[in-house]
């Protein structure tokens, strides 16, 4: 394969199916050179975001106005709620339907119906205390316990100084309701004002200090800031005050380092423990002074410089007396273990030490001395741009230059990986000596290769451009360019082998590294400073007997359902209608994309008719981009007729009739991959994009359509599916419950997915389904059958179902305003 295979051009197509080989163009997507530029792909924003001191506050209530508003509760049970649960409203999502909201809360401490407080006379008698008050000296908490507020405020003051700020139970006896915090502010600040601070204090920072997603920044002096990541803990990220690290061990970035490896390599490099072990294995204690002693001569009597002799076979003291065989008073004669071969390992393993450790330490200088090249290069760029180059533009510069300085740290780095993944220290037995040498070879040969590309662009970007005339210029700007593009496309293959052929194998230990992200380690981007209700809003209000879903329960207008005994009642239901929770959360308006969607999920449509819709709607939009006019994105639901379908380069091998004697019409499309089947009762997805609007990345639109069809099962029918290692579409065990196909052109997809809902899946024995021989293909109508849950709902509830919630998590999942646009007249 060639360096232009790596790359698409705006006339390219390229059609993606089952199991298409596409490993070789990881990177076809991720880097594309056009005119000369690099362009990196399209960022769907930062997915960390920095809490400043002023921010603490506004990320705080977000969380508490999305667990107020979903479970009805005052503020102040809210965060006594997220508090139990570290702070995860996914896991509060979680107990809420598995066991209802009356366990979630009493778990928590928070009480489930308040209680009306008790008529208190003009004077009562504290249980604690024994002391008789009057009323406005005592306080009631929501349990409904009343004691003095001397007693209260003693037990706070106990609880705040012994940190138990965050969890302050009633003080009667077996009640393990959490105080509200407002009384305790009250109390405690209307006596020790700075005692009231410190409680407040502990309150805020509980979302820092308990929150799994949520880490102060490790810079030294500390900045103040803290970080909020929204996805996979394992990741680095960058702080506002520019301390790049990793969120799961808080170290400096270190992948393709696991975090224990750069733990182990961390610790070595500090008390260089290779050079000790050597001084041991070569030197003996004096056993008065303790010094280090190493031999020099051939008699085993060996004299310190404090005046000390000692036997150099067991170390012990001892007279002037010795022979070969013995020293007075004791005997050496007998070896346990040899020491010439443990002399030899120890050589070996600190010269292994040496090796890795020397290129660690020199690439690392290198990334300190390249870190000066920023203000020289600016400096080159101003003396350009004051003798009136034709060239206006060097951010290529710039460009190579922050690729340089990414990769070097990655390249420092592979070292301390390499050290422990082909030795013995962490993963014996793992690997035969055959195997470890084979992946050795393979790692080092990329490893070796994507450092000379590394020193070259180093090497280039330290020219004197500034003196060079405009041809010149132009040709180093193309050389550059071009290394900066091979050392991404390098960078990739390597992180992919390290955790694939390399860390995936392994079998006795997980290690898992943060991801490579060809744009570097994601800044975090500044959360506002001021909580705004304008930006956040709940887009549904809970309301079951609005749905559209005959199926559920009918219910009063005027009664709130209880989700405690509604979930009782019908679990099942309950979990289906889970997207009415998610939908009442809090979350931002941030789509911005038109998308015209054709409903047709209840029309037959003929497969020839609505191929030809989807080209003439392609052709549409290519003419509309042309003209540099808006081109919104468009989505076709629909039902085919019986047909089967084949891609470009289908075999018939997997036909299980004679094309002549097909038993459904056959169509053989311009997609890629082999046949599969379409009917009635199974819901086809044509989304027809411009990728250009979202992300120019095939591997990330295929995995962001399986993402929608694991929402819709995982919401709506409470099925969780996944994705199968090597294969495209969603699964659910063995069974294939959504077939993959698409076709790009320009940029443009069609062809789409294809969900299995309630159909018929005979036809499919009269194939090899997507050519894969072992596995089965299933429907979702199926699954719910051997799942045994008593409901029975029809194959128009399912598809109606099935078609809302593909609709609503392909707007949510892509962010599109779905406009719906009358069916086309089929």
């Amino acid at each position: 394969m060639t360096m232009d295979d790596f790359f698409l051009s705006d006339d390219d197509d390229y059609s993606y199916y089952e199991n298409d080989d596409h490993d070789e163009s990881m990177d076809v997507f991720q880097f594309q050179a056009f005119d000369g530029e690099l362009l990196f792909p399209m960022a769907n924003g930062p997915s960390s975001k920095v809490i400043t001191k002023e921010t603490l506050l506004s990320a705080q209530k977000e969380d508490l106005q999305r667990v107020m508003d979903l479970l009805s509760l005052k503020e102040h049970h809210a965060r006594t709620l997220l508090i139990h649960y570290r702070w995860d409203v996914e896991k509060v999502m979680a107990v809420l339907v598995e066991d209802g909201k009356d366990k979630l809360c009493a778990g928590a401490g928070v009480p489930i119906i308040e209680n009306d407080l008790p008529q208190i006379s003009s004077t009562l008698m504290c249980n604690i205390c024994f002391e008789d008050v009057a009323a406005d000296e005592a306080t009631v908490m929501d349990c409904g316990h009343c004691f003095c507020n001397n007693c209260w405020i003693e037990h706070f003051i106990v609880k705040i100084n012994e940190g138990q700020s965050r969890h302050i139970k009633c003080m009667a006896h077996k009640c393990n309701t959490v105080c509200d915090d407002s009384k305790i502010r009250c109390l405690v600040g209307g006596r020790y004002p700075s005692l009231a601070e410190k409680f407040d204090r502990f309150l805020l920072e509980s979302y820092i200090e308990d929150n799994r997603r949520v880490k102060w920044c490790p810079s030294v002096p500390h900045c103040g800031n803290a970080i909020r990541i929204e996805e996979d803990e394992l990741c680095e990220v960058e702080c506002a005050c520019g301390v790049q690290f990793c969120f799961s061990c808080l170290s400096e970035a270190h992948s393709p380092c696991s975090c224990l490896m750069w733990e182990l390599w961390s610790k070595k490099c500090q008390d260089e423990s290779e050079t000790v072990n050597w001084i041991t294995i070569h030197t003996k204690p004096c056993p008065k002074c303790h010094k280090p002693v190493e031999k020099n001569g051939g008699c085993n009597l060996v004299y310190c410089v404090c005046g000390q002799t000692f036997c150099w076979l067991c170390g012990s003291a001892t007279g002037k007396e010795h022979t070969w065989t013995t020293i007075a008073n004791h005997s050496c004669g007998r070896y346990i273990e040899d020491n010439k071969k443990k002399t030899e390992v120890a050589k070996r393993s600190l010269e292994r030490y040496i090796h890795y450790h020397s290129r660690y330490k020199a690439h690392a200088d290198s990334f300190k001395l390249e870190s000066k090249l920023e203000e020289a290069i600016q400096e080159k760029i101003t003396k350009l741009e004051d003798r009136e180059s034709t060239s206006k533009d060097f951010s290529w510069v710039m460009n190579g230059l922050y690729r340089l300085f990414r990769s070097r740290r990655i390249l420092c780095c592979t070292y301390p990986f390499a050290y422990y993944m082909f030795g013995d220290e962490m993963f014996k037995g793992e690997m035969t000596e055959e195997q470890k040498e084979l992946k050795k070879n393979l790692f080092e040969d990329q490893q070796q290769q994507f450092e000379a590309t590394v020193e070259k662009l180093s090497s280039f970007l330290e020219e004197n451009f500034d003196e060079y005339t405009e041809d010149e210029i132009m040709d180093l700007r193309m050389r550059i360019i071009s290394l900066s593009v091979s050392i991404g496309t390098l960078c990739q293959n390597m992180y992919d082998c390290i955790e694939n052929d390399l860390l995936g194998s392994l079998t006795q230990a997980v290690h898992r590294i943060a991801p490579y992200h060809s744009n570097g380690v994601e800044k975090a981007s500044e959360l506002p400073s001021c909580w705004d209700t304008d930006v956040w809003h709940a887009k549904r209000t809970w309301d079951i007997s609005g749905t559209d879903v005959t199926a559920f329960p009918r219910v009063p207008e005027k009664r709130k359902p209880q989700i405690g005994n509604l979930h009782k009642s019908h679990p099942f239901l309950f979990v289906l209608h889970m997207n009415r929770l998610t939908e009442m959360m809090f979350i931002p308006v941030v789509p911005v994309i038109r998308c015209e969607c054709f409903d047709l999920h209840k029309q037959v449509v003929p497969y020839g008719k609505a191929w030809a819709w989807q080209k003439a709607i392609v052709e549409e939009k290519r003419e509309l981009i042309q003209r540099n006019e808006e081109c919104p994105d468009t989505l076709i639901i629909l039902q085919h007729s019986p047909v089967y379908t084949m891609g470009t380069g289908s075999s018939v091998e997997y036909l299980n009739f004679d094309l002549k004697d097909a038993p459904y019409d056959v169509y053989r499309t311009e997609r890629g991959g082999e046949v599969t089947y379409h009917g009635p009762g199974q819901l086809v997805m044509y989304p027809i994009i411009n990728l250009r609007n979202h992300k120019m990345d095939l591997h990330w639109y295929l995995s962001t359509l399986e993402e929608v069809v694991i929402r819709v099962l995982s919401k709506a029918f409470s099925i969780k599916a996944s994705r199968a290692e090597g294969l495209t579409g969603v699964w659910v065990g063995d069974q294939k419950i959504a077939a993959m196909g698409i076709r790009v052109s320009q940029w443009i997809t069609y062809h789409g997915l294809a969900l299995n809902v309630c159909m018929d899946l005979a036809p499919f024995h009269q194939i090899i389904p997507c050519g894969i021989r072992d596995r089965r293909v299933g429907s979702i109508k199926g699954l719910l059958e051997e799942c045994q849950t008593g409901i029975e709902l029809s194959d128009s509830q399912l598809i109606d179902i099935s078609q809302k919630s593909l609709v609503n998590e392909f707007s949510e999942v892509f962010q599109l305003n779905m406009e719906y646009k009358k069916p086309f007249p089929f």
